[in-house]
């Protein structure tokens, strides 16, 4: 498995649902009509959209509707065997970083994931990866920074110890949801469906959805019902792809600090000592994961040592 650094630098955005319709001419012109190869992210959930960009694209949204990090993020592309069935491939890069006290973004998509680092870590973070993984295109010089492992070992601890005292939350959403891919260039029927499912939704307050694009890839997770919609709308051309297995969304309740360190892992870990396998998704103010509606029952009680499970 290598990491690979993309060559331009992220945004991640937070959008309230009430001034989404501020921006659909942005986001159509993303879905529709920009044909470059662009990294793009739309992750709608119960109390905030999350939107992840490059400074251009960036640009094509009116300046007072988002929220935008303090920091950009340099993105790191895992390439190798991952999906759905893949153990141990988060905690893998996860743990490293949050041992060296560095915090990330993490992304799932279907076809591959990323781990996003700001930019003011990226150095210190290819230090840390570097005895674990094989680095590809990261055309940045790698300093040694003063702090050592047993600076960043007592930070770490640090933060440990905070979050002792406040065991977090954990919501077990039972409403399942399916993972599908196709690519860009596939009929203009199935975009306008996916405008649908952006713009045009009943319950927005309580729903959960993703869409992630890159390299000409779209990824998506949904509900069983716009799968299918999605699938019909194909019809006998079969270009979309999709994962067999239904899934169960976890989130984390309390609300998140977009830079804290450590959080990845805490879920990834004990998952991963469970041979549970995920997807996970970060957002502006919380964090998402995906396990297998078979995995229901084992990552309850794999989590429950750290968190409080709640059923909803």
């Amino acid at each position: 498995m290598n990491l690979k650094k993309l060559d331009y630098l992220l945004w991640v955005c937070q959008l309230k649902k009430q001034h989404l319709p501020h921006c659909a001419h942005s986001i159509m012109e993303i879905l529709l009509i920009n044909k470059e190869n662009r990294f793009f992210s739309f992750i709608e959930s119960e109390g905030e959209i999350t939107l992840i960009m490059d400074q251009e694209t960036l640009q094509r949204f009116p300046k007072d509707y988002l929220t935008t990090s303090p920091k950009k993020y340099y993105a790191l592309e895992i390439t190798g065997p991952l999906g759905a069935s893949a153990v141990g491939i988060i905690h893998s890069i996860a743990e490293p970083l949050s041992e060296a006290g560095i915090s990330i973004f993490y992304l799932s998509s279907y076809q591959t994931d990323y781990a996003l680092i700001a930019e003011d870590e990226f150095q210190k973070s290819l230090s840390t990866l570097s005895k674990h993984f094989t680095l590809l295109n990261t055309a940045i010089q790698i300093k040694q920074t003063s702090s050592g492992v047993s600076e960043s070992s007592e930070y770490q601890e640090n933060k440990n110890n905070a979050k002792k005292e406040n065991r977090r939350k954990l919501g077990f959403h039972q409403k399942s949801l399916c993972l599908a891919s196709l690519d860009k260039e596939e009929p203009f029927l199935l975009a306008s469906y996916l405008l649908q499912l952006i713009f045009f939704v009943d319950k927005r307050e309580d729903r959960f959805f993703s869409y992630h694009e890159t390299n000409g890839i779209i990824s998506l997770i949904l509900s069983k019902s716009e799968l299918s919609t999605l699938l019909f709308l194909q019809g006998d051309e079969n270009f979309i792809r999709v994962y067999d297995n239904e899934f169960t969304r976890i989130s984390i309740i309390d609300q998140l600090g977009i830079e804290e360190c450590g959080i990845v892992d805490s879920i990834a870990a004990p998952l991963t000592r469970n041979n549970i396998s995920l997807f996970y998704l970060s957002s502006f103010n919380s964090a998402h994961v995906l396990v297998s509606n078979s995995s229901f029952i084992s990552a309850q009680t794999a989590l429950n040592e750290k968190y409080d499970i709640i059923i909803k």
